[in-house]
């Protein structure tokens, strides 16, 4: 499991890859159904295939957990 400063390091590096299609520190609700949810540390919305592939081989190879 990566440390707090690795974490933080890889959604700088999401963030800056993604733009406007990466949020931090997002509340979920106003993405489900019954407006219930906690913060994502990051929300990301790729527009391409190969982007969100790319995004889960990083998470998974870094060991940052992910939900999709």
């Amino acid at each position: 499991m990566p440390d707090q400063q690795e974490i933080e390091s890889f959604m700088k590096s999401i963030k800056g890859q993604f733009g406007e299609n990466c949020k931090l520190d997002t509340p979920l609700a106003p993405f489900t159904t019954y407006n219930v949810g906690g913060k994502a540390d990051a929300l990301v919305s790729p527009e391409r295939i190969d982007e969100l592939e790319q995004l889960v081989r990083s998470c998974k190879q870094k060991g940052i957990p992910f939900f999709i």
